[in-house]
């Protein structure tokens, strides 16, 4: 017989530690839609009557997002 358990973990954060959780969410969000945002780009593009081209891998995103932290995203090394 398997018994599975849960634990419930309360966070008690001080406000500096809420502060970087929200700089954290908010710089996760931007992340995603960016390659959110290139993904569909993408799709609009193929569904044109022309050669489709390929969609970026994630690892693909993972570079040109941080070639273009450096320049135009350079408030994210503050959370990371």
């Amino acid at each position: 017989m398997q018994i599975n358990l849960g634990y419930r973990t309360e966070l008690r954060p001080n406000k500096t530690q809420i502060m970087r959780l929200k700089k954290a969410c908010g710089t996760a969000r931007v992340a995603y839609n960016w390659g959110l945002e290139r993904n569909d780009n993408i799709w609009f593009y193929n569904q044109l009557p022309h050669e489709p081209i390929k969609y970026e891998s994630a690892i693909d995103q993972h570079r040109l997002l941080n070639e273009r932290k450096q320049k135009d995203f350079s408030w994210m090394y503050e959370v990371s």
